[in-house]
C-alpha cells in the first residue's frame, strides 16, 4: 500500500482544508490534526482521495497534520509526512523582499507554542504583541519579547539556475533578539544569574526548535540556516529597565525564497 500525502490550505484564521492523495477510491483516509497549544490530535475521515474541511480551530494557530490510509480489509498504510500551516492572516503591510521575510518570521514565532508559553499568551494573535519587526519604544515596557531586524548587507538575488529570464532566487538574513526580565538586583553579577541563564537557555532553545519545525511550510519563511551572534548576556547597569536587569540572546537567521 502506498504512502498517502496531505497538503494544507488556509481558509480563514480558524479554518483550513486538508487535500489528501495516495489512497485508493475505496480506502478510508484517516486525518489527524493538532493546533498549536492542543495536547491531543483530532481525527477526521473520508473515503478515497479528496479534501477534508476543518473549522473551529484556534484563531491564527499553527496547524500540524498527518494522514494514514486504511483498505476495506483493515490494512493500514504508513503515515504521511507531517504537514504544517499557519492560520495567521498574511501581513498586509509587507510588500517587498525586505519586509515580507521580517513579518513572516514574526508570524511564525507567534505561532510557536513555546513562544506563547514564554510570553504567557494563549494564541498567535495575542503573542504578536510581544514581537517587534523593528526596534521599538514599546519593547521597553513589554517583556519577554522578541525584536526582528535586518541583517546588514545580507540580501541578494541570484538568477534562477534554469536560466528563465527575470526569475530570481532571493536570499537574505534577519536578526532575532529575545529578551526577558532577569531580576531586580542592584548589583551585577547576581548570585542567581547562573540558574536564570540556564532557564533562559532552555526557553529560547524550545522556541528555536518550534521555529525550525515550521520553517519552509506553506506560507511560512524558508529558513536555510542560522547561528548565534551573542549571548545569553546581561544588560549593563545603565541599560536596565526600571532598575530591572535584562537577559538577552541574539541569533542570525538566513532565508531564501
Amino acid at each position: 500500500m502506498s504512502v498517502p500525502t496531505v497538503s494544507l490550505a488556509r481558509v480563514s484564521s480558524t479554518a483550513f482544508s486538508a487535500a489528501i492523495a495516495g489512497v485508493g477510491a475505496l480506502d478510508t483516509a484517516h486525518l489527524y490534526y493538532r493546533a498549536s497549544g492542543d495536547v491531543a490530535w483530532t481525527p477526521a475521515t473520508r473515503t478515497g482521495p479528496g479534501t477534508i474541511p476543518v473549522t473551529g480551530v484556534l484563531s491564527g494557530a499553527a496547524v500540524f497534520a498527518i494522514v494514514q490510509g486504511e483498505t476495506p480489509g483493515g490494512v493500514l498504510s504508513q503515515a504521511s509526512e507531517l504537514a504544517t500551516l499557519s492560520l495567521l492572516a498574511p501581513a498586509s503591510a509587507a510588500t517587498g523582499w525586505l519586509t515580507i521575510p521580517m513579518l513572516k518570521l514574526r508570524d511564525m514565532l507567534a505561532a510557536c507554542p513555546s513562544f506563547q508559553a514564554w510570553t504567557g499568551t494563549i494564541d498567535p494573535a495575542s503573542a504578536l504583541s510581544y514581537l517587534y519587526p523593528v526596534e521599538s519604544a514599546a519593547q521597553d515596557t513589554l517583556f519577554p519579547c522578541g525584536v526582528i531586524t535586518q541583517h546588514d548587507g545580507a540580501w541578494r538575488a541570484d538568477a534562477d539556475a534554469m536560466g528563465v529570464n527575470n526569475t530570481f532566487v532571493h536570499r537574505g538574513g534577519l536578526v532575532l533578539r529575545l529578551m526577558k526580565i532577569g531580576d531586580t538586583a542592584a548589583t551585577d553579577p547576581h548570585p542567581s544569574h547562573r540558574d536564570m541563564e540556564l532557564a533562559f537557555g532552555n526557553e529560547v532553545g524550545g522556541i528555536l526548535d518550534d521555529l525550525l519545525l515550521l520553517a519552509g511550510s506553506s506560507g511560512m519563511l524558508d529558513i536555510d540556516g542560522g547561528s548565534k551572534r551573542e549571548g545569553p548576556a546581561w544588560t549593563e547597569p545603565d541599560q536596565r529597565v526600571g532598575g530591572r536587569t535584562l537577559i538577552a540572546v541574539t541569533y542570525e537567521l538566513g532565508w531564501r525564497g
